[in-house]
């Protein structure tokens, strides 16, 4: 008796099921998350259509799976925004679909809105800067009159702002790269 993964295998061989389970899980998806994010946020129906330029019925739509086929993309823009959260969209090899619909979690289907995320990042992120003033390289080099550096006996040559920002966490080094890039519109 052959396994349910190696039946799993037989079936996403044919292009036209890979097709259908990938469009199906987009469909199924949105309709989920948007319910889920919405009433985690206590929001109505009728708050989440004003915040997003549309109407109630276009949301019951959406979450009911009936109009979330025919969402372009300035629409997901509307409502990632109403609701506070990023919309990410690429294109994935299909074991990363896969993956991702079995270990879906609720933080998955409902994340925070992205004000609480940049707080706490915002905190971690003064957190580490208070830590690395305080250290005591520091301490020893601003008491000697030094650069940490010439204190800790180290001759390596200053660092570029490149190699400064190689170093830092994945999501500074994007906003900075992109920070000349972006322009809000007032």
């Amino acid at each position: 008796m052959p396994s349910i993964y190696s039946r799993m295998f037989k079936k996403f061989k044919d292009k036209r099921y890979r097709d259908a389970f990938l469009a199906s899980q987009v469909r199924r998806m949105i309709p989920k998350q948007v319910r889920a994010i919405r009433d985690a946020q206590g929001m109505t129906q009728q708050e989440l259509a004003d915040a997003a330029h549309t109407t109630q019925t276009v949301i019951s739509r959406i979450e009911k799976g009936s109009g979330s086929g025919n969402l372009t993309i300035k629409s997901l823009l509307n409502l990632a925004s109403a609701l506070d959260v990023a919309l990410v969209i690429r294109f994935e090899p299909i074991d990363r679909l896969i993956e991702f619909t079995e270990n879906l979690s609720s933080n998955d289907i409902a994340p925070r809105r992205s004000e609480a995320t940049l707080a706490e990042m915002e905190q971690e992120a003064a957190r580490a800067e208070a830590e690395a003033v305080d250290s005591p390289l520091l301490r020893a080099a601003r008491g000697s009159g030094q650069s940490p550096q010439e204190n800790s006996g180290a001759h390596n040559p200053p660092q570029s702002t490149q190699q400064a920002q190689r170093q830092q966490p994945g999501w500074a080094t994007e906003a900075k790269r992109n920070e000349g890039n972006l322009k809000l519109a007032g």
